[in-house]
């Protein structure tokens, strides 16, 4: 549990959140809004967050992929000259042999 409420202070959407619920828990206890209407704004308070966290987890994991596709690019380019590079030594040792006097 401790390690949820690092998190939490840790968050800055979490922590807007958190200080908007205790902003509306205090209008609730003061009168000044019905127990339905907190219900009503702590939800979408609650699914703009997740939202908001779901949406960044998902931005991050594509971009992440995004990074590794382009990792793979590079390596399959490097692939490509290295089998170049082989198949031209291969053909130079080739020749270097067939020019060779037995």
């Amino acid at each position: 549990m401790p390690n949820v409420i690092k998190n939490f202070f840790n968050s800055e959407k979490a922590i807007a959140v958190g200080l908007l619920v205790i902003a509306a828990s205090v209008l609730a206890g003061l009168g000044k809004m019905s127990i339905s209407e907190w219900t009503s704004y702590t939800q979408t308070l609650a699914g703009i967050y997740v939202a908001g966290k779901s949406l960044q987890g998902g931005l991050g994991a594509f971009a992440a992929s995004k990074a590794n596709v382009s990792l793979a690019s590079a390596a399959v380019a490097d692939l490509a000259k290295t089998t170049d590079q082989i198949q031209s030594n291969d053909a130079d040792a080739d020749a270097a042999a067939a020019a060779k006097p037995e």
